[in-house]
């Protein structure tokens, strides 16, 4: 990492040490301790989904 950042990176930077923390307490106890940490992973944005088909074809 250059010692001389653009502010575009320093953002990513600082968002990324932002997010980088445990989860509340009071989330653990909403949620019965069931957190799911990896979803959406980042490997998700990148699934193609088919395209719906048109329902008013179908119909007789």
């Amino acid at each position: 990492m250059p010692s001389h950042k653009s502010f575009r990176t320093k953002q990513k930077l600082a968002k990324a040490q932002k997010q980088n923390r445990p989860v509340p307490q009071w989330i653990r106890l909403r949620t019965n301790n069931n957190v799911r940490y990896a979803f959406p992973s980042p490997a998700a944005k990148n699934i193609i989904f088919p395209e719906p088909t048109n329902q008013s074809n179908l119909s007789p």
